[in-house]
């Protein structure tokens, strides 16, 4: 499930957030790669942005981000 997921910073997800916003789905499977290769944990969160953004679900990433940058803004 989602809870397993790991989160990059607030400040990744404010840009895949505008990204998402924009539905620049190249620059998400880019930048969820970079993340991917900046922290392992941050892999199976960077495979779903991948998986989303390859069928154009910007609507899903769009609520994916929100509901962990939510998450990471409670902290």
């Amino acid at each position: 499930g989602l809870e397993h997921l790991v989160p990059p910073p607030p400040e990744q997800m404010y840009l895949l957030y505008r990204l998402a916003m924009i539905g620049n789905m190249a620059d998400i499977v880019d930048h969820a790669r970079h993340l991917a290769s900046l922290d392992d944990r941050y892999r199976p969160f960077a495979e779903r942005l991948v998986e989303l953004a390859a069928s154009y679900q910007s609507k899903a990433i769009l609520a994916l981000v929100e509901r962990f940058h939510e998450v990471a803004d409670a902290n």
